[in-house]
């Protein structure tokens, strides 16, 4: 036997060599950064990247969508192409999967639950190693992670595989997953929560997913226009999230063939526009003091959380071009702007603030008019074909 450092110390220990090097290892696993327990994943920081995105996109294409397109074979073509796709050509798009914890008529996961969750064959033979084979494959970035409110976290073995995830995965430094990991785990445990109170800062991030279809988030063939949210509400659900510090996920269904509805696309073309104007006060903005005015409704506040802005994001056009804000409190050294116009034009629209008291209304003598550069009133129509009027404006 040659008398190496490893040997020796077996010798001493009285434990076979293999015994010793294999208790090395899975002591060196478990000591990791990030322990299978919520208390010790709850401290990972989230990644700045999806704090900072604020608009995502979601789309639900499946089996449902009736592929139709080769033979009855065509499963056997199918090798994780979008993931390929939006990696290569959109590298500035995160990619995510979802995926569903339960699969409800699995003989499996029925005879778990025959046992009461005692036994977790069906997490142990296809769950887990699916999670992990879709991880080293496809390098999600976003994992959306589905339950059905009744096994707990411990029969998935939620905590084991994420505490992997965060610790050893290829995406450990970016990956963000939701939270909804088992009972218990909803609105508790997660990198951001998918609960939601309107109109609230909460102390969480969280994400709000909204579908073009009011109805479905699959594609279907008998829609109607009016099933279809409006730019209006599209983008008033935007405001209102991204200024309450939230997320949003928009959802759309593409069709059998994978193609977007023609309506589908014309709403996400009209969002673009908007963001491509008015984007520096929804990408990586932070909450301000007031999420929306103190005394007109439909105006959502952000802030840049660099540089000392505030942002307001007016949804309707106001009446006699006057707008009232309650929540501002301007200083001499105050300059507003709106979005897309940095100089004045012939057309303003004269700007108001008012002091916080509910008393005092817009027709108060106390209210302090500003001077304020604006374009004309065909604002939006001019940039993007649309129907509404929508103001962005930066106070600095």
């Amino acid at each position: 036997m040659v008398l190496s450092k490893a040997n020796i110390l077996a010798l001493v220990l009285g434990y076979p060599l293999f015994t010793v090097f294999w208790t090395v290892v899975f002591w060196t696993r478990i000591a990791g950064r990030y322990q299978p327990t919520w208390e010790s994943l709850d401290t990972r920081p989230l990644p700045d990247w999806y704090d900072n995105a604020k608009v995502g996109l979601l789309i639900h294409w499946g089996l449902f969508s009736v592929p139709s397109f080769g033979s009855e074979r065509f499963w056997q073509e199918w090798k994780g192409e979008l993931a390929s796709a939006v990696k290569s050509y959109t590298p500035q798009i995160r990619f995510g999967v979802y995926y569903s914890l339960p699969e409800w008529f699995n003989p499996l996961y029925e005879l778990d639950r025959k046992n009461h969750s005692k036994s977790n064959t069906y997490v142990s033979t296809k769950v887990l190693p699916e999670l992990y084979s879709i991880v080293r494959r496809y390098q999600p970035e976003i994992i959306v992670s589905e339950d059905d409110e009744r096994e707990p976290d411990s029969y998935w073995n939620s905590t084991l595989f994420l505490s992997w995830l965060f610790n050893e995965s290829p995406v450990r430094r970016t990956v963000v997953v939701n939270d909804r990991w088992g009972s218990g785990t909803f609105c508790r445990h997660g990198s951001y929560f998918t609960c939601y109170s309107a109109g609230t800062l909460p102390p969480h991030k969280f994400e709000r997913r909204i579908s073009l279809d009011r109805h479905s988030l699959g594609y279907r063939r008998e829609a109607r226009l009016g099933d279809y949210l409006s730019i209006y509400e599209l983008i008033a659900s935007i405001a209102e999230t991204v200024s309450c510090g939230g997320n949003i996920l928009i959802n759309i269904g593409p069709s059998p063939d994978g193609r977007i509805p023609p309506i589908m696309e014309e709403r996400l073309r009209q969002v673009g526009a908007w963001l491509d104007v008015n984007g520096e006060a929804i990408y990586a903005s932070i909450p301000w003091t007031h999420q929306n005015d103190t005394i007109t409704r439909g105006i959502w506040y952000t802030k840049d959380k660099d540089l000392d802005r505030t942002y307001a994001i007016v949804l309707n056009w106001p009446e006699d071009c006057l707008l009232f804000l309650g929540a501002v409190e301007p200083s001499k050294e105050t300059k507003i702007f709106l979005l897309g116009y940095e100089t004045p034009d012939a057309k303003f629209i004269r700007l108001k603030t008012c002091p916080k008291s509910e008393a005092n209304g817009p027709g108060s003598s106390l209210c302090q008019e500003l001077a304020l550069h604006c374009c004309f009133e065909g604002y939006s129509y001019h940039l993007s074909g649309m129907s509404y009027s929508y103001l962005c404006f930066r106070m600095e």
